[in-house]
């Protein structure tokens, strides 16, 4: 909550729900509001600096801007094997 206190803007959300990725990022998708919402993983294996970048590359009326570590240009490093493509 300290950093609630510097950033009133920020709304943190506890997962009641299912666990697991896709359940967590419906759960945030639920509670969000304002102009957009980034989705990153908890342990900063999304560079923060795509938050500008893709902010950046919006234009007024797109609805969505998505990245993959799995497409083209992506990249995976100690990714468990299991979960690669």
């Amino acid at each position: 909550m300290e950093l609630k206190a510097r950033l009133p803007e920020l709304a943190p959300v506890k997962n009641e729900g299912r666990h697991g990725f896709g359940c967590a990022t419906i759960c945030g998708l639920d509670h969000a509001s304002g102009d957009a919402v980034v989705i990153v993983m908890a342990d900063e294996s999304d560079d923060c600096r795509d938050v500008a970048r893709y902010w950046n590359r919006t234009e007024p009326g797109m609805g969505l801007c998505l990245r993959s570590r799995f497409m083209k240009g992506g990249a995976v490093m100690d990714y468990p094997k299991v979960n690669c493509c």
